[in-house]
């Protein structure tokens, strides 16, 4: 009857919509898809560009009538026409910057200087404060080096090399002697011990790169001291 005929004319709408979705090459649900994660992702590349937007200078600092200058350091106290703050640049031969996009009196703030000089000290301040978080970062890194108390000349060359490797790369070297008795380092003799004299060889021959932070310090079974770089030491002995 009728209730059957129609059930079947839903059931072809249906398989006929799934057939045009199947063979389209943008269904709407990848449009969906796609339309949802360029708008989250918006925000972010908004943020990012307008981040790395630089200043308006010169002819570029358009739709403004009037600009309070700085000259010298000082801001002058009545505002002077954009073309009146080109001139006067371009008299210095120098670049109008826009600093501020308003001042107190609702009027761009522009100053006379030189941009691209500007732009380089910029750029080497930044890069002078990434160079010194790096080595303060590093001068805070201790680096463990473990020796045996029974090692070969050539092995102790080698962990002398590492020792030199790491002090010449701004961090710190923590060079721990394993002892082989551990009476001999818990008594009282504990300086006159073997892994305490190897211990010390260690601090003199890296001399070169680094110097001892304190004392050699020994606990039950080794001893072990923390070596410091030479542009560190030297900075913590100026302060």
């Amino acid at each position: 009857g009728a209730p059957f005929f129609d059930r079947r004319m839903m059931l072809f709408r249906r398989l006929r919509g799934a057939a045009l979705l199947s063979s389209s090459s943008a269904s709407p649900l990848l449009l969906l898809r796609s339309l949802s994660s360029s708008s989250s992702s918006s925000p972010s590349s908004s943020s990012s560009s307008s981040s790395s937007v630089e200043r308006r200078v010169n002819e570029a600092i358009r739709g403004v009538s009037r600009v309070r200058l700085v000259i010298d350091g000082r801001m002058e106290s009545e505002a002077v026409s954009i073309r009146v703050a080109l001139a006067r640049a371009r008299e210095r031969g120098l670049d109008l910057v826009e600093v501020s996009t308003t001042s107190d009196d609702g009027v761009p703030v522009c100053k006379i200087m030189d941009y691209a000089l500007e732009r380089y000290r910029s750029q080497r301040r930044a890069a002078a404060s990434q160079r010194a978080s790096r080595r303060s970062q590093r001068a805070s890194t201790v680096k463990d080096v473990l020796v045996r108390e029974a090692i070969s000349e050539h092995d102790y060359a080698v962990k002398l090399a590492h020792v030199e490797r790491i002090l010449r790369q701004g961090y710190r070297c923590k060079v721990a002697v394993q002892a082989l008795h551990r009476a001999a380092v818990g008594s009282r003799l504990a300086a006159e011990s073997p892994a305490f004299l190897l211990l010390e060889r260690f601090v003199d021959d890296a001399k070169p790169w680094g110097r001892i932070d304190g004392a050699i310090r020994a606990d039950a079974h080794r001893v072990f001291g923390v070596l410091m770089p030479l542009r560190e030491s030297a900075t913590a002995t100026a302060t």
